[in-house]
């Protein structure tokens, strides 16, 4: 009974947290929301500048954005406003249509058996802007051969991974 009560607490000073750290920064939050982030079908489609946002250790909004070129939004601008405004490689958009890519080759029965042959997942990191692929047993080899039969993009981080696969 007592795990549960620590439990709720922490779940309770999280959401405090990150109300705090949203309210905190809430110029920043508004500056980003004006931004159209969705079409005209109701999907969420974020500008090209985007790259996300995330809470830190510090319980701090940190808010990521992409250099583009010929944006109407001026990102150099933008961070003279938000301390916490850290410059990314890739916008969100483009991890979400790598992350959707990974998925519809796991679901292909010849790539699919390529791709569980050499990593048991895949994971969305903010924080790195990368998509994550937790490969069976990471060795610089195994990544070269899963960017040669499977997928390669610089998106990718492959690590170790620390799930744990029984065989069938």
């Amino acid at each position: 009974m007592q795990e549960k009560n620590i439990a709720i607490f922490l779940f309770f000073i999280f959401i405090l947290t990150a109300s705090f750290a949203i309210s905190n920064f809430a110029e920043e939050v508004e500056v980003v929301q004006s931004q159209n982030f969705s079409s005209s079908t109701g999907e969420r489609i974020y500008p090209d500048f985007w790259g996300g946002f995330y809470i830190d250790e510090f319980g701090i909004l940190v808010i990521l954005l992409v250099d583009i070129e010929d944006s109407e939004f001026d990102v150099h601008e933008f961070m003279t406003i938000s301390r916490n405004a850290r410059l990314v490689e890739f916008s969100y958009n483009e991890l979400q249509a790598t992350m959707r890519q990974l998925e519809r080759i796991a679901r292909t029965d010849v790539a699919r058996d390529r791709l569980l042959a050499l990593a048991n997942g895949f994971s969305f990191d903010i924080v790195q802007n990368r998509i994550v692929v937790h490969l069976i047993e990471y060795t610089p080899q195994q990544e070269e051969l899963f960017r040669a039969t499977v997928f390669d993009s610089p998106m990718l981080l492959f690590v170790e991974s620390d799930i744990a696969v029984e065989p069938a």
